[in-house]
């Protein structure tokens, strides 16, 4: 199963306890969820990391066995990088084959001309 969310959802009032993110809900990411492996790819970070260039370097990719850790709280894409890659390759497939909308353009009231 595979989602895309390439968009923000602001935090309500009372949800800070329950989230990682005291800011939003849930920021840009697309997912893939194969058997007990789910795979989360966050936009910003993935942008911001230089994409598969440093997979070994970055935070943008998080991998969870959810038979063992239905919690997700032990990332395990630095130690088992070879289902990460799997599933980070499957992923990427499939945002191409259906041509999923992925931001490219900084926003031009965020962006300053000069960096």
């Amino acid at each position: 199963m595979f989602w895309h969310f390439p968009c923000y959802l602001q935090a309500y009032e009372g949800m800070t306890n329950e989230s990682r993110d005291p800011l939003f809900r849930t920021r840009p990411v697309s997912v893939i969820l194969k058997r007990d492996w789910k795979l989360l790819m966050f936009h910003e970070e993935w942008v911001l990391d230089d994409r598969s260039k440093n997979l070994d370097g970055n935070n943008s990719i998080e991998l969870y066995n959810l038979k063992d850790d239905m919690a997700e709280q032990n990332n395990l894409a630095q130690i088992n990088t070879r289902k990460r890659d799997e599933l980070l390759k499957e992923l990427l497939d499939w945002q191409k084959n259906i041509e999923a909308p992925l931001p490219t353009n900084p926003n031009p009231e965020y962006f300053d001309k000069n960096n």
